[in-house]
């Protein structure tokens, strides 16, 4: 029944954020745009795309070593991209999933192979916190513009409109997270937590191979970079963005596909569109519809092959038992 709900929510949140994006720009000035994309670039971002998964994959396997299992990169692809078809209908439902999937494939514990998806993560988050200060330091002009016109409630104006909020919402999390600090689920939790961070730990500092976890770790970013970047040059608009740009609206994109809507979407455009409005000057229409091309190309990737991967998957398993 929760996992119902889970559904239902991103499902709507989804629809209810395209459906105001839609509200403020015109469908058909955004698709006189998306039409003319040149396809030679968005293919050889999904060519980079399947690259970065396949790498992932390897990662994946180097995690698992440590904790005794070594599973084929066949099977640790096909469960990954099983796991980024199944999070297209249940945010963060396909990390389960391809546990799940690698379980019965080569009988690796869920236990185990979770708490090495809890150490991608983790370092992921680390990469991108890293991306983050880096686009800081290198845009440094362009982010304080940004918070001067905010703080003065010039346009675009959305720190100022915002920030009280988040952080009152912030405050009183806090409060709540003191309050309730010996309460007995939240004690459950956080041992559940702390054991889950000791496994995904030692899965990292047993690594028998670290140079070739830190390159697949960097071969990572760098495609999701040129994922994002090479498909600039897909449309005339965002064609002359610089090589800095590529790192910010990689950041935004992130930011938006960690809202737990439906496979990113409206999310994601809300976020990158914002970026490229924002920092680099585009309109509306224009920043929706390098969203849409972006979003619309690995969505269809990920549908195809993750659900291809899932139909192998199961034949694969039901061969095993």
């Amino acid at each position: 029944m929760k996992k119902s709900y889970q559904i239902i929510f991103s499902l709507v949140l989804a629809a209810a954020m395209i459906a105001a994006i839609f509200y403020f720009v015109d469908p058909k000035e955004t698709w006189d745009r998306i039409k003319n994309a040149n396809p030679y670039w968005i293919l050889l971002a999904l060519g980079i795309s399947i690259l970065s998964h396949l790498s992932r994959a390897r990662r994946w396997n180097l995690l698992m070593e440590p904790l005794g299992y070594k599973p084929s990169l066949r099977n640790t692809f096909l469960a990954v991209m099983t796991g980024y078809f199944g999070n297209i209908f249940i945010p963060r439902g396909g990390e389960v999933m391809r546990c799940v999937v690698l379980s019965n494939a080569d009988k690796v514990p869920i236990a185990s192979s979770f708490a090495t998806v809890v150490a991608e993560r983790i370092i992921d988050l680390l990469c991108l916190a890293l991306l983050v200060l880096f686009s800081l330091f290198l845009e440094y002009d362009k982010f304080l513009a940004l918070i001067e016109n905010g703080l003065k409630g010039k346009e675009p104006g959305i720190i100022s409109q915002y920030l009280p909020w988040i952080c009152g919402a912030g405050i009183v999390f806090l409060i709540l997270l003191v309050i309730f600090r010996n309460n007995f689920i939240i004690l459950k939790i956080k041992k559940f937590v702390i054991q889950l961070f000791t496994e995904a730990y030692l899965s990292f500092i047993k690594l028998e191979r670290k140079k070739e976890f830190l390159f697949h770790t960097v071969f990572i970013w760098v495609a999701y970079y040129f994922m994002t970047y090479l498909v600039f040059f897909s449309l005339p608009f965002t064609s002359n963005l610089g090589p800095l740009a590529g790192l910010v609206i990689l950041i935004a994109g992130a930011i938006g596909m960690s809202v737990p809507a439906s496979g990113g979407a409206g999310s994601f455009h809300f976020f990158v569109a914002l970026g490229l409005t924002m920092f680099y000057g585009l309109s509306q229409n224009d920043g929706i519809a390098y969203a849409f091309v972006l979003h619309s190309s690995q969505f269809a990737l990920t549908l195809v092959v993750g659900g291809v991967c899932a139909i192998i998957s199961f034949f694969v398993i039901t061969k095993k038992q």
